[in-house]
Order: structure tokens, then C-alpha cells, then sequence
């Protein structure tokens, strides 16, 4: 048996075999380089049997041999792939699970029957570039995989690159890798080529009946951008800490991955909320965590979110200016105030910056730290305090959003602007431990909070509309007129939903 580590990564360019290979020269790193033609074949039943057993099987045939393959249960932490694989050369091309060890099977199973029942269910056919580097920390095989998957009448385009560790430490494959994120722009691989295969074949299966809508009202897109951590009461707070940091990874790539699939500023929100859930982790756990190990990583997910910093305002132009968005009637007051707003939105990074900084080295250098902070974490002896940790920093949360609050008995409409961040920063504390309490009592103590954040956001749009109004030659006195009468009625409404909050009875007193 053999433990495969390796990195995936996906790729998008045209010459990516001559950048490693000039990469690794001006680096005066050692290496060796040839070419294969690798064809897969994955196999399992209709039923997909060894699939629900959490195993891949698969014959590989090139040129020079062939092999059957199984990988049992592994794990897969932000792009680093660990799984149990056995191989075994054959001459035919179904596989033999006879061939593999007994001891992979579960007790009493009919091994005969599954033989009898498994057939091939789709195919991987690619190209694969090889360089075996030398490094200071061990042997690394850099792979670069060109090709389809296949099943059916249906395909899907591989370019990756795999980077597996063939000896020595791990450190030598995070190296590399950071090497490459200099000269390659790509994102982490969560699913391998099997995951994918499988996905082809189910969707032939059952296929969907409609995809989902990417249009999303204000209310879902604020509940989409607070997800809670799934700590539980079992934890240290120094366990909630690494799992906050693997669940806020995961949500990292997943947004990427969205956003590269299809473009769409939600995702972008997501993304941005998950980097801002870390940066406020590492504040709320730097009692507990060695903050030497954090300091890099903070200032990363501080530079990014500042790189993501036009979102809100790119959202509140886009909404003036969708012509079925309901401030696009009143906006017809004015033409030249809708052609300012047009070459506003147009000022916004466009999708191919966008997508250069998401596939970029910062991004991919923030996510392997975030998965070495992971693999390198701290030995824990504690257990059972992370109800008392976390009643504090939500206490503290929410004594330092009652003191942002101005202690008066109107707000106006600029002070509920500034009040935003602190609001942002107490709700995303419960995110990191809402899941130790009741999810009745803390949705009703988050629910009047975030109608304020709802209504702040609405608030910056009439802002920016008010500024941009300012600036016209010609005032439409019924535009402002009606965005006058917006905003009195909005500060009314967040005065009652700051009220019924601060009445609310804070979740974590009451368990």
C-alpha cells in the first residue's frame, strides 16, 4: 500500500510546460522531464457500490503497462489529497478485485458478486507532462495533465497540475508549489478526476430539470454570507480555532470555484465574507493560537479583503441600475444621472481582472498557508472550555457594537453608516460559535440585527445616489423629492429593528 499526497491544482494557459520548465532553470532546480499518454478507465456498478464504500477503482493503460487501481478513504484539506491506494499490474482490461489485499474489504463481503457486477462508467484520457524535481526537502513530482473526462455523450476538459511528494517532507511539495503560484495563475482542485468522472456520469443518469437561478433577492444574499462554523461543545477553543480555519478554506475555494463558473457578484460576497470570518478568527483566538504562525497570514487576508473593497458600491450601482430593479423607474427622472451611474459601474474591475486576482499568487499563497497552519497545528490538551471562551468574545462582541452605537435616541442616517463594520464584525463572532446554542434563540437575537444590516446597505445606495444627484447640472427635484421621503422612512424602520435588538435577551445568557 501506498499513501499518495499530492496537491491538485486547476490551470487555464496555453503555455504552461514551457513556464514550469524556465521556472525550475532560473531557480537552479534540479530536474528530469518526459511525456506520457495515460488513458483511465473507472469502474464501479449501476448502484455505485465501492463508491458508497468511499473507494475509487480504476484500470490505467499506457504504452508501457497496465494497472488496476483502488484508493480507499482518505482526506482532502484545501487542496491537499491523502489517500490510501493500491496498484497492482495486469494484463487485461477489467480489473481483478481479487488482486487487491483482503483486508480492504469490509468483513463478510461478497467480493464474487461485486466482480460479477462492475462495468466501466466513464474514462480519463490526458497528456501528462512530468518534471521530477530535486529539492532541499525531498522528491517532488510536478505534473501537468491535459486531456477530457468521458462519459456518454457528455465531457468535460482537464488541465491541472499535480504535485505529489514522492519522499522526504511535505515542505518540499508546499515549495514548489509556491514557486508556481509566480508564474501560473490556477486554483486549488478540491474533486479529483474521479470526482468529476462521477459527477458526468450521474448527471446522464439524472439529469437536473432546471439549473439554479443565480438571482437571489437582498434577504438570501445576506443569510448566504453568514454561515456558522460547525464547532461543537466537545471542542478546546484552540480545535474550534483549526476548524473554523478548515470550514472558512473550504469556503474560500468553493467561492472561486463559483465565481470561475459562473461570474456573478454573490460569490464575490461569499468570498469576501469567509476572508473577513479568518481575519476576525485570528483576532477572537490569539489568546489561545500562536500568533507568530498567524501574522502572515493575517496580513494576506487583510490585503485581499482590501483588494475586494469595491464590491458594495459595484452592488449598489448595479442595483440602480438593472432596468427591472425597482429604483430604475424613478431613476428615469434623469437620463444624464443613469448614463453617470453606467460609467460608474463600467469603472468596477471586469471579470478577467477579477478572475487574474482570484487565480493569482495571493489568493492560491493564502490558501496554502491557511492548509499548512492546518497540518501544522498545535498540540491541544484542553477540553470543554470553548462554551466559557465563546460566551466572552460574543460578550465582548456585543459590549464593543452597544458602545459603536451612539447613545442617543435617533441615529441619523450617517451614523448608521458607520455603525455597519461593527455590526458586520459582532455578527461574523457568531458565526465562529452560533452552533453551540439553541438556532431558535439565536436566530431570533441575529434576525432584528441583520433587518439593520439589510437597511444599511439600502441606505448606502440612496448615499450614493444623493451624492451622484449633487453633482447634476439640472436637480429633478421629483427624484429627490421621493429619495428624501426613502430615507426618512428607512431611518424609521432601522430606529424600531435597533430598538427591538437591544431589547433582545443575547442567546448565550439563556444556555
Amino acid at each position: 500500500m501506498e499513501t499518495e499526497i499530492e496537491l491538485k491544482y486547476l490551470v487555464d494557459a496555453d503555455d504552461v510546460e514551457q513556464r514550469i520548465s524556465k521556472l525550475f532553470v532560473q531557480e537552479n532546480i534540479k530536474f528530469s522531464q518526459q511525456s506520457k499518454q495515460l488513458n483511465n478507465s473507472y469502474f464501479d456498478t449501476d448502484s455505485l457500490e465501492l463508491r458508497r464504500l468511499d473507494m475509487g477503482l480504476r484500470v490505467r493503460t499506457n504504452p508501457e503497462y497496465r494497472e488496476q487501481t483502488i484508493k480507499t478513504a482518505g482526506q482532502v484539506i484545501g487542496g491537499l489529497h491523502k489517500r490510501p491506494e493500491y496498484n497492482i499490474t495486469i494484463n487485461t482490461s477489467q480489473p481483478d478485485l481479487s488482486l487487491f489485499p483482503e483486508e480492504i474489504w469490509p468483513e463478510n463481503y461478497s467480493l464474487t458478486a461485486l466482480q460479477n457486477a462492475i462495468v466501466p462508467l466513464f474514462s480519463t484520457n490526458f497528456k501528462r507532462e512530468i518534471w521530477h524535481v530535486s529539492h532541499d526537502f525531498g522528491q517532488v513530482e510536478v505534473a501537468f495533465d491535459q486531456g477530457s473526462i468521458e462519459s456518454g455523450s457528455e465531457s468535460e476538459i482537464i488541465s491541472e497540475i499535480e504535485l505529489e511528494l514522492m519522499s522526504g517532507d511535505i515542505k518540499a511539495l508546499f515549495s514548489i508549489a509556491s514557486l508556481l503560484f509566480t508564474v501560473l495563475n490556477m486554483r486549488p482542485g478540491r474533486k479529483s478526476k474521479a470526482a468529476r468522472g462521477y459527477a458526468i456520469w450521474h448527471q446522464l443518469k439524472v439529469p437536473s430539470i432546471k439549473p439554479d437561478s443565480e438571482m437571489v433577492d437582498d434577504e438570501e444574499r445576506h443569510e448566504q454570507r453568514h454561515l456558522i462554523a460547525p464547532v461543537s461543545t466537545a471542542q478546546s477553543p484552540v480545535a474550534a480555532f483549526y476548524c473554523g480555519i478548515e470550514f472558512g478554506l473550504a469556503q474560500i475555494q468553493e467561492s472561486i470555484n463559483a465565481y470561475i463558473l459562473q461570474p456573478n457578484l454573490k460569490h464575490l460576497f461569499n468570498l469576501r465574507d469567509s476572508l473577513q470570518m479568518l481575519s476576525h478568527g485570528m483576532s477572537i483566538f490569539s489568546t489561545v493560537v500562536d500568533t507568530h504562525k498567524l501574522s502572515n497570514i493575517t496580513h494576506l487576508l487583510d490585503d485581499l479583503i482590501s483588494e475586494l473593497s469595491w464590491l458594495d458600491k459595484a452592488q449598489h450601482v448595479a442595483d440602480l441600475t438593472t432596468k427591472t430593479g425597482s429604483y430604475r423607474k424613478k431613476l428615469e427622472y434623469s437620463k444624464q444621472l443613469i448614463e453617470i451611474l453606467k460609467l460608474k459601474r463600467e469603472s468596477f474591475p471586469q471579470n478577467a481582472a477579477i478572475i487574474s486576482l482570484l487565480e493569482g499568487e495571493r489568493f492560491n499563497q493564502l490558501q496554502l498557508s491557511l492548509l499548512v497552519l492546518l497540518l501544522e497545528r498545535q498540540d491541544d490538551n484542553e477540553s470543554g472550555a470553548l462554551k466559557s471562551f465563546a460566551h466572552q468574545a460574543l460578550e465582548q462582541s456585543l459590549i464593543e457594537l452597544v458602545k459603536a452605537t451612539p447613545q442617543c435616541d435617533d441615529m441619523s442616517p450617517a451614523q448608521y453608516l458607520e455603525l455597519k463594520q461593527q455590526l458586520t464584525t459582532s455578527l461574523i463572532t457568531g458565526c465562529w460559535f452560533g452552533e453551540l446554542f439553541s438556532s431558535e434563540l439565536r436566530r431570533d437575537y441575529r434576525s432584528p440585527w441583520l433587518d439593520i444590516l439589510y437597511g444599511i446597505d439600502e441606505l448606502a445606495i440612496y448615499a450614493l445616489l444623493q451624492k451622484q444627484l449633487q453633482q447634476l447640472e439640472q436637480q429633478p427635484e421629483k427624484l429627490i423629492r421621493w429619495l428624501d421621503t426613502k430615507i426618512e422612512n428607512l431611518v424609521d424602520a432601522l430606529e424600531y429593528s435597533r430598538k427591538s435588538a437591544l431589547a433582545v435577551t443575547p442567546y448565550w445568557h439563556t444556555n
